[in-house]
């Protein structure tokens, strides 16, 4: 089964069963979870750290049942550190992918004021990681798990509560042509949590909570945008750890208007790409009857599909495929200005290889010139950096 079709059975499955109790001991559904679990998920695009759990209950069906990821350096249990979860919802017709945080340890620790301690962690890392999670659909907007009805309990609640980030799926709507942009975005949030790993920098995930209450840094919160934006060529990765912000003023900058001016000069970018394409294509006769089938996809279905043109090339065969253009635009007159890619992006640029290529555009405003890449060509040609995500030429 790939990742979707996992989905739906358990979303039928659970829904089914666990209206008996008895039918929790030794059930046929659990086992194929268990068996199809490893298969369904994208392991060898992943830290050879990173392991999986998944629970149905203990003894008796779970009120949310879930799936997970775990980075072994940070946590080897879903009750304490942090870790990728499917969240699926109390009547299983939805799931929720996120990045959340071990309720049960949040519990024993900090009693009464659990909720509360968990809740400000989880604000901490959205504003910690924020650039990281920008173009790529995901939000720090509370998730909702009971569907049904039925109150929740107080670990589900926890669950709620520790979630950083979130993306939600309608789990009948999915289909199997879904499956590749389900990859995607659990890789895009592989990438957040490995940055995570990094501004631990080797500290325990306990201490490292201990050292955030302790602090209590006070934020405003709309400096923290809630609806993750694409990260554009030139823009300066958005920082929360300011003196200002550690002594609890925050002072407004152009962050807006230069996010504005970014997204424009992007935007001109990829127009300028499409009809670059048009004449290359037009030049083929392969491949002009397809000018007409060039897309802008970030226009038409947003920045979240992790590229912005979709066009056409011939492979050694003569066969036409479609090719993926991520575009990065630059004013600067030097071809090797580094650049800024989101986590979606650098995820699906990672599991298409053969269909994606970067088109880096220089000296825009005065002589535009065009440097295009195949993934193996750009990973030959830049080195990057994980933690910002920003790509320099070696």
């Amino acid at each position: 089964m790939n990742l979707v079709q996992l989905l739906k059975y358990i979303s039928v499955n659970f829904a089914n069963d666990s209206q008996d109790d008895s039918l929790f001991k030794q059930n046929a559904f659990i086992r194929t979870w268990k068996e199809s679990l490893n298969d369904a998920l994208p392991l060898p695009l992943l830290p050879s750290t990173i392991i999986t759990d998944f629970s149905a209950g203990t003894g008796k069906w779970a009120q949310i049942p879930w799936m997970a990821l775990l980075d072994t350096e940070i946590t080897k249990s879903v009750q304490k550190g942090i870790s990728i979860v499917f969240l699926f919802t109390t009547d299983a017709q939805g799931v929720y992918l996120t990045l959340n945080q071990g309720w049960t340890s949040f519990e024993k620790t900090y009693g009464k004021e659990a909720a509360a301690s968990i809740s400000t962690i989880s604000q901490y890392f959205q504003r910690k990681l924020a650039a990281s999670v920008r173009g790529n659909q995901f939000t720090t907007e509370p998730i909702h798990l009971n569907s049904n009805g039925d109150k929740l309990r107080k670990l589900a609640k926890g669950y709620e509560a520790g979630t950083v980030f979130n993306k939600y799926y309608d789990i009948a709507s999915l289909t199997d042509k879904d499956n590749n942009q389900l990859i995607r975005d659990l890789l895009a949030l592989a990438f957040t949590y490995q940055q995570l790993k990094e501004t631990l920098n080797g500290t325990e995930y306990k201490e490292k909570v201990s050292e955030i209450l302790s602090e209590s840094t006070t934020v405003i919160e709309d400096d923290a945008p809630n609806q993750a934006t694409s990260l554009h060529e030139d823009s300066t990765p958005y920082v929360v750890d300011s003196p200002a912000a550690k002594s609890g003023r925050v002072t407004k900058t152009d962050y807006l208007e230069q996010e504005k001016r970014n997204a424009e000069l992007g935007r001109q970018g990829e127009q300028f790409v499409i009809a670059w394409e048009k004449d290359r294509l037009s030049m083929n006769p392969l491949l002009k009857p397809y000018v007409d089938q060039i897309r802008h996809v970030s226009v038409e279905h947003g920045d979240g599909l992790g590229y912005d043109v979709l066009s056409f090339t011939v492979d050694p065969k003569d066969q036409v495929k479609e090719i993926h253009i991520e575009v990065k635009t630059t004013n600067s007159k030097d071809s090797k200005t580094p650049f800024f890619i989101s986590a979606n992006e650098w995820a699906y640029l990672n599991a298409n290889k053969d269909d994606f290529r970067l088109y880096r555009i220089y000296d825009f405003s005065g002589n535009p010139q065009v440097n295009t890449f195949t993934t193996a060509g750009l990973l030959a040609a830049t080195t990057h950096t994980p933690a910002d995500f920003q790509i320099s030429f070696k």
